[in-house]
């Protein structure tokens, strides 16, 4: 199910049953949802009629995050037991779901996604950020953090990325030189926002921070 919540009082307006297992994330472009489920398919949507315009079996086990632009669609894949499996990483047309690359660069659970106009960013939990190019779906650029990232945020020319271990790390975007490091929290950084110049970020402590980039 998905749900939607009026944002003045937060209350729920309405309950969608969109598939028959988990949802375990969704992207949304303009008219359109694009949601990952965890028995390993992916499904569009019109937004907000939730008008099915097609759905497709990705034949991997979960889909652990997604994101979208006008022309593609990319999802990480996650596994029960990710010890010595490969991290795929899958690149589909938006308007047919058909496969456009398949992106073969980590070792594992695929924990974030994230187009940034030519280029498509992935982060795992191999510690690897890449980035990949939509033009070839080749590698760009790859750098190792020594632990396991659990989510990234792209503004005009920066990466962020959260770790499991509580920091952000910042990048020039796209050459990935690194800019600074924060410690936001113990516990892992959840799928964060920036607001001006804040970040406001989840915590695994259950705690949201709000962070002051000077």
């Amino acid at each position: 199910q998905l749900k939607i919540y009026n944002l003045e009082n937060g209350k729920l307006v309405k309950r969608i049953k969109v598939g028959t297992t988990s949802t375990m994330d969704i992207a949304l472009q303009n008219d359109r949802m694009a949601v990952g489920f965890y028995d390993g398919s992916v499904a569009l949507f019109r937004y907000p009629s939730f008008e099915e315009i097609w759905r497709k079996d990705t034949e991997h086990e979960m889909i652990q995050t997604i994101d979208m632009n006008n022309k593609f669609i990319a999802f990480g894949v996650s596994y029960s037991d990710p010890k010595d499996k490969i991290g795929y990483v899958e690149v589909l047309s938006a308007d047919t779901g058909e496969r456009v690359f398949l992106l073969e660069g980590h070792r594992g659970n695929v924990n974030a996604v994230k187009f940034a106009g030519d280029f498509l960013v992935s982060g795992g939990e191999d510690g690897k950020v890449i980035l990949w190019s939509l033009d070839t779906g080749s590698k760009v650029r790859e750098i190792y953090l020594n632990e396991p990232v659990s989510s990234l945020l792209i503004d005009e020319k920066e990466l962020f990325v959260g770790t499991w271990n509580g920091n952000i790390k910042i990048f020039a975007f796209p050459d990935l030189t690194l800019k600074t490091s924060l410690k936001a929290s113990d516990q892992k950084i959840g799928h964060f926002i920036k607001v001006g110049d804040q970040l406001v970020v989840p915590c695994g402590d259950g705690k949201i921070r709000i962070l002051l980039e000077k």
